[in-house]
């Protein structure tokens, strides 16, 4: 009987220690602000929290969890929807979270991290990223919960090039998934309903050297010439085709771009690094 009562109060007593860390982190770290979508068509006033790390993230959704409170996620904040604007909910910033590491080449990154910082952190490695979208001003995060797609048309899309995922569900708590994982595919393309992307293991590619070939095609002969000239060119990295939006040519004919292999140096020293 008195080892059962030691018991039950040390379960209380570590129980109220969790809701007094999630006061304080909230307290501390979680401000009534006015955010507006990128493109200022929408705005909302959330409580932003600003978390330093998973643990802090963990906290906010346990709290949340206890007090049937909404979550909603921002990182780039480039979204131009209302994903993340939902007045009195407690919005997270990411971008703290935003450790990069490597090994050979796998990359373990913070969902919160530029692309920008990883191209630049990489970079200096001779390697790339095999897929993202086609500027680098998004969240690793934000890209994932799109499931976007990049230039590499036989690659597909990011869900192609995870390792492995680390979220939190809905309790606070950690959960790994690997591409075999019931959730994994639910996650990917899931716009955060299914888990918050806390960090995630990437696979990566050799780092090149290409350059930039376009031709103006209309839109009755794309197709053949990407059948003929583009899909089995080995040399051909990447490519796109973006249609005329003049008033004269609307959607009738468009700019075929080729990413052509020009070299083999994977360092590049004049790479942008900013976001």
């Amino acid at each position: 009987m008195q080892s059962n009562i030691k018991s039950y109060l040390s379960m209380k007593v570590s129980f109220f220690i969790v809701l007094c860390l999630c006061f304080f982190n909230l307290h501390s770290e979680t401000r009534l602000e006015t955010i507006s979508s990128y493109g200022n068509l929408y705005k909302s006033t959330s409580y932003i929290a600003y978390p330093k790390c998973i643990e802090d993230i963990q906290l906010i959704v346990k709290k949340a969890y206890l007090n049937n409170q909404k979550i909603t996620i921002i990182g780039g904040g480039m979204s131009q929807g209302k994903q993340s604007l939902l007045d009195t909910s407690t919005l997270i910033d990411m971008r703290n979270i935003n450790g990069i590491a490597l090994n050979g080449k796998t990359l373990t990154v913070g969902a919160g991290a530029f692309w920008s910082d990883i191209q630049t952190f990489i970079n200096s490695h001779g390697l790339a990223v095999q897929t993202m979208q086609g500027s680098n001003i998004f969240t690793v995060g934000g890209s994932i919960s799109v499931n976007c797609h990049g230039w590499d048309f036989r690659k597909g899309t990011i869900a192609n090039t995870i390792k492995e995922l680390t979220i939190i569900n809905p309790k606070g708590e950690l959960v790994l998934l690997s591409p075999t994982h019931p959730l994994f595919h639910y996650v990917i393309g899931g716009y955060g309903c299914f888990g918050i992307i806390v960090e995630a293991k990437i696979l990566l590619t050799d780092n090149c050297a290409i350059t930039e070939i376009s031709k103006e095609l209309p839109l009755d002969k794309y197709i053949d010439y990407f059948h003929t000239e583009v899909e089995n060119t080995p040399n051909i990295l990447m490519h796109r085709y973006r249609l005329s939006v003049h008033s004269k040519d609307f959607f009738q004919s468009g700019i075929a771009t080729n990413y052509i292999k020009s070299g083999s140096a994977n360092v590049i020293s004049n790479l942008p690094a900013t976001h």
